[in-house]
């Protein structure tokens, strides 16, 4: 099963920080594949759930963090504030 998340969901992976974009589930014998698109240089990897971190909850007051190339607020939406 594939599903694509919308909006993506900011994440950290051994690579770096990026925007999750779909997750592949194979199955219950498998770990849930995270397709990320990395902020840093672009590239679309392939990470397992474990090295998947997620990063922020607007909801309970967890900041997003921005990455440190990045203008200020260069994320910030209307009904995502950073």
């Amino acid at each position: 099963m594939i599903i694509q998340l919308n909006p993506p969901i900011w994440v950290q992976t051994p690579k770096g920080e990026g925007d999750a974009l779909l997750i592949i589930d194979y199955g219950v014998h498998y770990n849930t594949v995270w397709v990320v698109h990395l902020f840093e240089d672009g590239q679309v990897l392939h990470f397992d759930s474990s090295d998947i971190r997620a990063m922020g909850n607007a909801m309970y007051g967890i900041p997003h963090p921005r990455p440190a190339f990045a203008p200020d607020r260069a994320y910030e939406t209307p009904d995502h504030p950073l």
